[in-house]
C-alpha cells in the first residue's frame, strides 16, 4: 500500500492510501549520493556542509535538474542510473512495513537524523543534531537501505500532484502536469512527521538548499539484467526549464559480479505479500572514490570514472 491510513499521526491530506503494483524491479543505492561521488562525476562540490577527511556526508544544495545531469553523465560514462519514481521510493522505504516508519510508529531523532524537538508518535522530545550526518550512521531498513528517513530530502522523478483516484494503480509516474517535483524522506532540519514513509514534499525543480539531496536507482529487466530506460535525445534539457520526455529505450547492463542475484519484481497491493516477493540484495561495502579535491577537469574524468563507478555500484541495493 502507498500512502497512509487516516489514523496515522502527522498525516497530511495528500497521502490518500491506495494499492500500487510495480511490474519492474530496480536496484537502489544503499545510501544517499555522497559529496565524494558527486565531485568525482560533476567536478565541483555544491554542498553547504562540506565533508572533512574520513566523512561521507550526503551531497546537498542540488536541484532536480542538477541531479538529472548527474544521472545522465553517469549513464554516458557507462553507469546507467536514474532518480526513483515516488512509488519506487516509498516501496523501498517501507521494505514491507506498514507503519509510519519502517521500525514502528514513533520518531524523536533517535533512529534517524531529524529535528527531535518535534517528535511524532510520542510526546517525548529527542535529539536534534542540526546538520546532515555521515551516510549510514543510523540502522538500515529490512532491505539494507540507509537514511530513508531524515538526513536530507531526496528528489524523485515525478511531478507533484494528487494521487490517482483509482484504488489500484500500476507503475505510477506522478502527475501529468505541474510545476513542482516530489521530494521524499524529510531532513535533518524537519520535524519527525515530515520523515514518515508516506510523507510527501515538493519543490520547484530549480530549487536547491542545504536540505535537498538524492539517491539513484537502476532498473532490471525480467532476466535479471540491470537496465535503464533513456530518452533517445538523452534528455539534454535536464538542467531545467523544459520538460523531460518519458524514456523510450532500454540499455541492458550485466549484473555486478560478487553480488547476490535477486528477484526484484514487486507488488505493493498488500504489504505482507510485498515483503514475501521482494528479496533484499546485498553487496560488499567498499570505499568510495578517494578523490579529496573539490574540483576536477575533463582530462581527469575518465581516470576517476573507474573508481567512482565501482564506488557507486558497491552501494546499490534492491528496494
Amino acid at each position: 500500500m502507498m500512502g497512509s491510513p487516516k489514523t496515522e499521526e502527522g498525516r497530511d491530506n495528500d497521502e490518500t492510501q491506495h494499492s500500487v503494483t510495480l511490474t519492474t524491479g530496480f536496484w537502489m543505492m544503499e545510501t544517499q549520493v555522497t559529496q565524494t561521488q558527486w565531485v568525482a562525476i560533476m567536478g565541483k562540490n555544491p554542498s553547504y556542509f562540506i565533508e572533512e577527511e574520513g566523512e561521507k556526508l550526503p551531497v546537498e544544495h542540488v536541484s532536480w535538474g542538477a541531479c538529472k545531469k548527474f544521472c545522465l553523465k553517469c549513464t554516458e560514462l557507462g553507469l546507467p542510473i536514474e532518480l526513483p519514481t515516488e512509488a519506487q521510493w516509498e516501496y523501498a522505504c517501507r521494505a514491507g512495513s506498514t507503519t509510519a516508519y519502517f521500525w514502528g510508529k514513533s520518531l524523536k531523532g533517535d533512529k534517524a537524523n531529524c529535528n527531535g524537538n518535534y517528535p511524532c508518535g510520542t510526546s517525548s522530545k529527542g535529539i536534534r543534531v542540526g546538520t546532515p550526518t555521515t551516510v549510514g550512521r543510523y540502522d538500515p531498513n529490512e532491505w539494507g537501505l540507509y537514511d530513508m528517513h531524515g538526513n536530507v530530502w531526496e528528489w524523485c522523478e515525478d511531478k507533484y500532484g494528487k494521487y490517482s483516484s483509482e484504488e489500484n494503480v500500476t507503475d505510477p509516474i506522478g502527475a501529468s502536469s505541474g510545476f513542482y517535483r516530489v521530494i521524499r524522506g524529510g531532513s535533518w532540519n524537519k520535524g519527525a512527521k515530515r520523515c514518515r514513509s508516506a510523507a510527501r514534499g515538493y519543490e520547484s525543480k530549480g530549487s536547491h538548499n542545504y536540505e535537498l539531496g538524492f539517491r539513484c536507482v537502476c532498473l532490471i529487466n525480467n532476466s535479471g539484467e540491470k537496465q535503464l530506460e533513456i530518452d533517445e535525445k538523452k534528455t539534454r534539457e535536464l538542467s531545467g526549464e523544459k520538460e523531460v520526455r518519458r524514456p523510450t529505450k532500454a540499455i541492458p547492463v550485466k549484473s555486478k559480479p560478487g553480488c547476490k542475484k535477486v528477484v526484484a519484481k514487486s507488488s505493493s497491493k498488500a504489504a505482507p505479500a510485498a515483503k514475501k516477493t521482494a528479496v533484499k540484495k546485498t553487496c560488499a561495502k567498499k570505499a568510495v572514490a578517494n578523490s579529496r579535491s573539490q574540483t576536477t577537469t575533463p582530462s581527469n574524468e575518465k581516470s576517476l570514472l573507474g573508481r567512482i563507478t565501482n564506488g557507486i555500484k558497491d552501494y546499490l541495493s534492491f528496494g
